[in-house]
């Protein structure tokens, strides 16, 4: 493995080279192109679209800029019709210009070589501000398009994600016929730092079906038929080995100082930033740990549950108003959530802040009246999913 340096947004698209190469191995054409991208400029990611204008005929692939990000969006279906792997690069408003396109890859069954959205997201609503942020996760994890349909959703939070988890979605994307999400935030996307990527690649036989595609089903019953093989489709993705296995990334749960009372649960810069929370809350003897998400649909509902069971209650830490927390709340249940801290538009936490809301909660749920609540609260989770 060699080291290369860069922010995690190039990282993403060199992660992406490497797919491209990868899964060239049933092409055989000198005319074929690798790789298929197209964007439109949006801070924080108009060094993509730079970055790919210099090195896309270097490296076989073709890059659009299009004229607007709708267009990007559905250009992406074309290219993943005749077995391109596609690629675009968007933030906030642009990812909701393209919802549109996204259902209908959804519905077209559009695995091709793979397809990929990425949203590096920024504050918002509206036109917003350019900070990194975590508003977008309602968006990409329950569906910002129309229909019944889902997307895989990814979320790094370093370069070496970046990286390795646009090579994911993509062979996620292509084996299970749905389209890949990437979601990112505008910190890790401009973070620099080291990751690794391999001295060699072995292109695999990527096997693309013929058939026209299409998302119009006109005749009674058919599309309902056709909304059950799309379930079908992300119940079979669910039991993915290499997916599950990324699903969650522990931090000191179980550590030489003790077992974790409460459990940080956080993604991207966030995660960066529990870390430090973990480490120093310990040196303070707050016995803390932290999950951190990597895969959000599908949500890791199991494991979150068994950590819970074993560990203790969580304390939820987003970019957002109750978008994480809401979606974990509905899968533990009220008591097993003692905090939350929530902020919106990009603004980070400092460590202190978060240490100074754990340390009066690891007496309030030491206390003989919580910890009665809470036993009865996982018995309860055990009758819901045993």
């Amino acid at each position: 493995m060699s080291k290369v340096l860069s922010n995690g947004n190039l990282a993403l698209v060199n992660g992406a080279i490497l797919w491209a190469i990868e899964s060239a191995g049933a092409f055989s054409k000198s005319n074929e192109k690798l790789l298929f991208t197209a964007g439109y400029p949006i801070t924080p990611v108009n060094d993509v679209t730079e970055y790919l204008s210099r090195i896309a005929q270097e490296v076989d692939a073709t890059f659009i800029q299009a004229e607007s990000e709708i267009a990007a969006g559905n250009m992406l279906l074309g290219a993943a019709s005749v077995g391109t792997p596609a690629l675009t690069v968007t933030s906030s408003p642009g990812i909701s210009l393209m919802q549109e396109a996204i259902s209908y890859a959804a519905g077209m069954e559009l695995g091709g070589r793979g397809l990929v959205y990425v949203d590096v997201v920024r504050g918002g609503p509206g036109l917003g501000n350019i900070q990194g942020a975590q508003s977008d996760f309602n968006q990409a994890v329950l569906g910002g398009g129309h229909g019944d349909y889902q997307t895989v959703v990814l979320a790094p939070a370093s370069a070496q994600e970046m990286f390795d988890f646009v090579r994911l979605a993509f062979r996620l994307s292509y084996q299970y016929k749905i389209p890949g999400l990437i979601l990112s935030d505008g910190y890790v996307g401009q973070l620099k730092e080291e990751y690794e990527i391999p001295d060699t690649v072995k292109p695999f036989q990527a096997v693309i079906s013929p058939d026209v595609r299409t998302s119009i089903y006109v005749r009674e019953g058919i599309l309902e038929e056709h909304n059950w093989k799309l379930f079908r489709h992300f119940e079979e993705l669910k039991k993915d080995p290499i997916l599950r296995n990324i699903e969650i990334s522990s931090y000191r749960l179980e550590d030489p100082d003790g077992d974790a009372e409460i459990v940080l649960v956080s993604y991207g810069i966030f995660s960066r930033i529990g870390y430090g929370v973990v480490d120093r809350a310990r040196e303070l003897g707050c016995p803390i740990g932290q999950v951190s998400v990597k895969a959000f649909n599908p949500f890791p509902e199991a494991q979150l549950c068994e950590i819970v069971k074993k560990f203790g209650p969580l304390y939820v830490m987003e970019g957002a108003i109750n978008q994480l927390s809401d979606k974990v709340r509905a899968v533990v249940g009220d008591l097993a959530i003692v905090g939350t801290c929530q902020r919106p538009g990009g603004t980070l936490p400092e460590e202190k802040e978060i240490i100074g809301d754990l340390e009066p909660l690891i007496q309030e749920i030491r206390s003989s009246e919580f910890q009665k609540n809470f036993s009865a609260h996982k018995k309860l989770m055990s009758y819901a999913r045993p």
